[in-house]
């Protein structure tokens, strides 16, 4: 028979456990948003990193088939498949978040994918249930596959008007890809630093728009407001596209979260009508 000083010591930790449980579960909300390591941690050979991430999407497609699609739009310089998982409904705005466009920058990835599988997981949520039904929402978790793989970045800069010819496979894929598709809204996911980037040549009857959906994003997050001039942004955005530049780390998704979801819901009310790209553009691979 256990002692009263045994039973109360046991209570003692019966209670601890309890009310860290509470405090875990209110903390997170209602939402389940959890990270992973799988890609950026996960000791693997570099030419087994795409095809790791191909495997995770294939396994999230297979999982949620009923209300995903797995496309391959593109091979790059070096015979990868480029590839976006889509979900949402046809013929609604289209919406696009991409990452890997640096090679070095593996964590946007695994955000990117981390991002797509809570929404998954969550798709009976109030919020998530009317995002899947009023928008079309494509991921592209790595747009430079050739980059991913040997982990290297480029810095070379394409200048405004470049043509067409003298881009990398990928880059040229992402051209057509969007051109085809005419995306309302761009979400690019890099990872230096806690921060909302906000476009700087933007037309002028969106700029208050863009500017307050931007500090609704930074409040949501607490990430840091910075003004734009990351060449993506305005490459996209010169396609009259509304496109923002997520700075994050893949600890940092929990509390972007909120932030990416108001970014798919709010940035396609914008007037601005998606136009022919022209490319404005950096050789990520």
């Amino acid at each position: 028979m256990k002692t009263p000083k045994t039973l109360l010591f046991a209570f003692a930790i019966l209670l601890f456990g309890t009310l860290f449980l509470l405090l875990e579960n209110k903390s997170t909300g209602k939402k389940e948003i959890k990270t992973t390591k799988t890609i950026i941690e996960k000791k693997v050979k570099s030419e087994d990193a795409y095809d790791q991430v191909s495997n995770e999407l294939n396994a999230l497609h297979k999982k949620y088939s009923q209300i995903s699609s797995l496309v391959k739009y593109g091979k790059s310089s070096e015979g990868r498949d480029c590839i976006y998982f889509k979900i949402g409904s046809q013929d609604k705005p289209k919406i696009l978040i991409h990452s890997g466009l640096n090679g070095q920058e593996k964590q946007t990835t695994t955000a990117s994918i981390q991002l797509l599988t809570n929404i998954l997981k969550n798709q009976n949520d109030t919020e998530i249930k009317w995002l899947l039904e009023n928008r079309e929402i494509y991921f592209i978790p790595v747009v430079s596959p050739d980059a991913f793989v040997s982990g290297k970045d480029s810095g070379s800069s394409f200048p405004d008007g470049t043509k067409y010819e003298f881009m990398t496979a990928s880059v040229k894929n992402l051209v057509e890809l969007a051109n085809d598709l005419k995306f309302k809204a761009v979400l690019n996911l890099h990872s230096n630093g806690q921060s909302i980037a906000k476009p700087n040549k933007v037309c002028s009857k969106d700029f208050t728009y863009v500017t307050n959906l931007v500090e609704k994003m930074s409040n949501l997050s607490g990430f840091k407001i910075k003004n734009g001039n990351e060449i993506d942004t305005n490459w996209f955005y010169s396609t009259g596209s509304c496109s923002l530049t997520l700075n994050l780390k893949n600890k940092d998704l929990p509390q972007a979260y909120d932030a990416v979801i108001t970014f798919i819901k709010e940035a396609a009310e914008s007037d601005m009508n998606p136009q022919p790209i022209r490319p404005i553009f950096y050789q990520a691979d």
